[in-house]
């Protein structure tokens, strides 16, 4: 697992020893560095890790950039061309790579109205020492089956996906009854 650790500075992995509860740390795999997000796939015979990273008080969503290893411990080399895409849009990860009929699909944060506030599925159709690409071909947008303001990552495992994202909670309120009722907002 690799949880969100800019406000250290770095970019951690945890293993698992007693799954679900207990987790120790790994490795660093970044130090000193406001990365968001990081996300690792294997591809190509070589570990990749995409991050958005905060540079210079810039934003947190806007600059991807990519680093590679021949191990998923590392060591991580930072890609030549970084950031390889500026784009508020598309630049922030949002869940793990998947292959699907030999293609990578990227899912991505649209953060464009606001951060988290839709995904996108891009298909990479270049990732490696010289370069990245991607199309983004699908945006998912809160509606009727996501009752929430904002959708966050889109994960698999098992066979079954997973998407989170956030929502308005109820307010309640006091019935003159005593009983309490949820308004809706």
């Amino acid at each position: 697992m690799v949880p969100e650790s800019g406000a250290n500075r770095t970019v951690d992995l945890y293993r698992a020893t007693a799954f679900p509860g207990g987790w120790v740390k790994e490795a660093t795999l970044l130090s000193d560095i406001v990365a968001s997000d990081a996300t690792l796939t294997e591809h190509g015979g070589r570990w990749w890790m995409f991050a958005t990273v905060r540079d210079d008080g810039g934003a947190f969503s806007d600059q991807l950039h990519l680093w590679s290893a021949p191990d998923f411990r590392g060591p991580w080399t930072p890609h030549p061309k970084n950031p390889l895409l500026i784009d508020i849009a598309s630049a922030r990860p949002a869940g793990r790579m998947v292959s699907r009929g030999g293609q990578l699909l990227r899912p991505v944060q649209d953060c464009r109205r606001s951060y988290g506030a839709a995904l996108g599925i891009a298909r990479v159709t270049q990732l490696d020492d010289s370069g990245f690409e991607q199309i983004v071909e699908t945006i998912l947008n809160p509606g009727a089956g996501w009752a929430g303001r904002k959708l966050h990552t889109l994960n698999e495992a098992g066979g079954l996906e997973f998407i989170d994202g956030s929502a308005m909670a109820p307010r309640w309120k006091q019935a003159r009854n005593g009983t309490t009722q949820g308004d809706g907002n």
